[in-house]
């Protein structure tokens, strides 16, 4: 396969802008707006012109009523927005209303007979979307920034762990029993997913993301190729009025307070004698070009972290860069476009620094990608409305030694530690192309309908090449240094390259579907996905060609017709696009591995002279290489079905509760495992499971000064197989790997409860929080000193569990005006502030001198420093 379009593709995307005369919300850049224009007598009026303004837009809209009283304003950044009504007869009036990411926001406004000009603001009524059936996490820009405590934390990946049924930290969740890559990451409704892990792709300056929309289940027909959430990052677009930001935060090692953190035996689990800094600086323009008809923005980051762990031998540097430049065009009120440039280059050197690495065998770790995209919103007459985008992603992840020293690296059987050289190196690019539309058209009838379809392609491509430093891998027993260095040589391992190898791979999803609303208080979702792919081995044929169709269906009930009661359910199925490294499993060309071994030693008389000979015997075994791997040949989609049933709830607008059921079922998994006659297949294994159910209870309490968030999520996950890319060692070997492997998966915290929010205080003081507690997660018991290579469980997966843990952060700010358009913050922000020394990993293996020993802990109350500028 080419990286050209196909001539399916072309025919569906011409045919998508020939039908220009569309509409869409574009994966949920932007919300939407949808006002029922009635008299006194709730008869509908027509003809009333409805002016829209806000800062995110360029300029102006201007819309009239139709026949049956209804407005509609589309592709509306998320913000905050005043409408002026004006009508022949009635009283010309004003009222205001807030847009989230991915809303469709629907007000019933009642005019006034009159000729009278009401100089009041009336603020929107509506305390919940009524119909919405999906399970939805939406943050604006006001919520990022008060949330986020550290700079640690100021990233769009920080947000995600907040949603409930959100397990894991970092920015590649488990989010209702998925593993950590079958979520998607989209940037403007542009796909920047990583193709060969599944996991985020790209970073971004925090001050340059307007909101976030995280989507964890009940997606619509137009959101795929996840099967657990989707996260979409909406870039900010400038204004009409210039806005400057400038960001620092900084710590080190004596901001670090671990005198009540240990290892249990007294010693302390952090030294503050070891290096440790960090500083972060953002910067942040954006403003107009032209007034109403181009804007800028643009977006700089430099992050240096520097830490030496425990045990360590030299210091693992971070060098990093985070950089955005956008511009927004609008040629009218009813056309934008967007062209934008984001890349996050870093450097990470001596990145393997620890506990059994020796200073000359640390390596360094190279990535960052640079991802380009545009964007074009159309709205034409007859409420048609069409979002066209396209993209183009190109990572690296290179990993080599810091030092090549020419020599072998030792490793020590006994324990592990790496010396001499660093044992690898490999150096890869993942490359995404990728164009979509969406189409949408809303009727005017009176139980109006809001039909959508739309179309994706994406061609994918993975470049890999592996090396070898020092030319071998030297494996050693001991030895009288601590390494074991000089101990005896008992195999040695040659790596046998085959070069670069690459593999491409094809993505195709087609969607439609319908929002109706049956009545003023009843709303159907329905619609069908259908996603196709496809790839290649390393010599461009076929190897993978899988589709499924999947059905979605929704309702929701405003069930007193109040816009404060909803009840809603939701069934779906969602398909596993699959990664890249499947079709890198079954390359005709692959690395091999020559192995040189001591037949005494291992077993194994592989010279055939029928002793076991006490010496390294040459070219004994070969791994790798074109081993026979194969695909199986009825190979499906993996793909969960998933059932929600919600109600949420608002006493009054600004207290708002929320209570869900959720149940899914992974199906058709996708592993490899070993053929009596040799090679490994890749194939749905039978057997394999993945299930979750939980309850999940909300509550969002905003008043002027205390914003208060939280949730509880009540679940249990279970399954047989976890995160292996579909090439673990798990089914491997039978019966050994076969044994033991249902049960509790790692994500399975039977409690999660998360509080979080931040009260604002007079004199432009302050106060953010986030508060998590979990019961136990659980962890496994294993055997690795076995015959067989990988691990045999001991007792069923997850039959032991860690203790609960608690966590609590603050951040305190405290600003001054500086002029009439300047503001300074100082921040102070405080991690695990009551010094929690919780154990957050246990030795599991059996067959170790520290079995049921901890080998983790929660990180010790430490301290950080910042000051931030803003003006606009």
């Amino acid at each position: 396969m080419n990286r050209s379009l196909s001539a399916l593709t072309l025919l569906l995307a011409a045919a998508g802008l020939a039908l220009g005369a569309g509409q869409a919300l574009a994966q949920s850049q932007t919300g939407s707006l949808v006002l029922e224009i009635v008299d006194a007598d709730g008869n509908a009026v027509p003809s009333v012109a409805v002016t829209l303004e806000g800062a995110n837009l360029q300029g102006l809209q201007l819309r009239e009523s139709d026949a049956n009283g209804r407005v509609r304003f589309a592709f509306l950044p998320p913000g905050s927005y005043e409408a002026e009504f004006q009508g022949e007869g009635y009283v010309t009036f004003r009222a205001a209303y807030s847009i989230g990411l991915g809303e469709t926001r629907i007000e019933k406004v009642q005019v006034t007979s009159g000729t009278m000009t009401e100089e009041q603001v009336v603020r929107g009524q509506s305390a919940i979307d009524v119909t919405d059936t999906g399970i939805n996490y939406s943050y604006d820009e006001e919520k990022l920034q008060n949330l986020q405590i550290g700079s640690g934390n100021r990233s769009y990946q920080s947000m995600l762990g907040r949603a409930g049924g959100v397990a894991g930290g970092g920015g590649n969740p488990n989010v209702h029993g998925a593993t950590i890559g079958e979520n998607r990451y989209l940037v403007d409704g542009v796909d920047t997913t990583d193709p060969v892990t599944g996991t985020f792709g790209q970073n971004l300056n925090f001050d340059t993301i307007e909101a976030v929309e995280f989507q964890t289940g009940g997606f619509r027909a137009e959101s795929g190729q996840a099967t657990g959430g989707i996260v979409n990052v909406v870039t900010k677009s400038g204004s009409n009025e210039f806005e400057a930001i400038l960001d620092m935060r900084y710590n080190d090692n004596g901001l670090v307070d671990s005198s009540s953190l240990t290892l249990g035996n007294g010693n302390p689990a952090f030294d503050n004698s070891l290096p440790q800094k960090f500083r972060r600086i953002d910067v942040t323009l954006g403003g107009p070009i032209k007034r109403d008809k181009l804007w800028y923005q643009i977006g700089w980051s430099d992050i240096i972290s520097d830490r030496q762990p425990s045990g360590g031998d030299g210091t693992r540097s971070y060098a990093g860069e985070n950089r955005l430049l956008k511009l927004t065009w609008q040629a009218n009120e009813n056309h934008r476009v967007a062209l934008q440039y984001t890349a996050d280059p870093a450097d990470i050197t001596n990145a393997n620094s620890g506990t059994g690495v020796r200073a000359d065998a640390h390596r360094t770790q190279v990535q960052g990608a640079d991802f380009y995209s545009v964007n074009y919103w159309g709205q034409f007459p007859n409420n048609w409305n069409l979002n066209a985008r396209a993209g183009a992603y190109e990572s690296e992840l290179n990993s080599y030694p810091t030092v090549d020293s020419g020599d072998p690296a030792r490793i020590n059987l006994l324990n592990g530690y790496l010396s001499r050289n660093y044992n690898d190196a490999q150096y890869s690019t993942r490359v995404r192309d990728q164009f979509a539309w969406d189409l949408e058209h809303q009727t005017s009838n009176p139980r109006w309908h809001a039909v959508k379809f739309g179309m994706e392609i994406q061609n994918n491509d993975f470049t890999f090449e592996r090396k070898q430093p020092g030319g071998a891998t030297e494996y050693v027993l001991g030895g009288d240094d601590d390494y074991g260095t000089n101990g005896p040589v008992v195999r040695r391992d040659r790596l046998v390259s085959a070069g670069p190898l690459s593999n491409a791979g094809l993505v195709m999803s087609l969607y439609a579907q319908d929002t109706w609303h049956a009545s003023d208080t009843i709303t159907v979702d329905y619609g069908l996905r259908w996603d196709r792919t496809t790839m290649e081995d390393d010599t461009g044929e076929e190897v993978v060609d899988f589709s499924k169709f999947q059905p979605r269906l929704g309702i929701s009930w405003d069930v007193f017709g109040d816009k404060r009661h909803a009840l809603s359910w939701h069934a779906a199925r969602y398909m596993d696009p699959l990664i890249l490294t499947v079709a890198n499993a079954v390359n005709k060309n692959a690395d091999g591995t020559i192995l040189d071994i001591n037949e005494a030693v291992y077993g194994i008389d592989c010279n055939g002279n029928g002793m076991l000979d006490d010496e390294l015997v040459e070219d004994c075994l070969f791994f790798g290489g074109p081993s026979g791997s194969r695909i199986d040949e009825g190979l499906k989609p993996t793909y969960v079905d998933e059932v929600t049933v919600g109600y949420k709830f608002a006493i009054r607008p600004n207290l708002r509760f929320g209570a869900r059921w959720v149940w899914r079922q992974t199906k058709d998994i996708i592993e490899d495992y070993e053929e009596e006659s040799g090679g490994y297949v890749v194939a749905n294994v039978e057997g394999l499971k993945r299930k979750y159910q939980g309850v999940e209870l909300d509550v969002a309490w905003e008043s002027k000064r205390v914003h208060l968030f939280g949730n509880w999520t009540i679940s249990g996950s279970k399954g047989n197989v976890e995160y292996t890319q579909h090439l673990g060692s798990d089914y491997d070997i039978f019966p050994d790997h076969y044994v033991n492997r249902y049960g509790n998966l790692s994500d399975d915290r039977r409690h999660r409860i998360k509080l979080y929010g931040w009260v604002d205080l007079p004199k432009q003081f302050r106060i953010s929080w986030d508060a998590f507690w979990g019961s136990g997660a659980p962890y496994n018991v294993v055997d690795t000193a076995t015959p067989v290579y990988g691990s045999i469980f001991v007792e069923p997966r997850g039959s032991r569990r860690l203790p609960s843990a608690m966590n609590l952060d603050v951040e305190i700010r405290k600003g001054w005006d500086v002029g009439s358009d300047g503001n300074i913050q100082l921040i102070g922000s405080v991690f695990n502030v009551f010094k929690e020394n919780a154990i957050t990993g246990v030795n599991g293996n059996v067959n170790s001198a520290t079995f049921e020993l901890p080998t983790a802990f929660q990180a010790p109350r430490s301290y950080e420093f910042g000051v931030r500028f803003t003006w606009n």
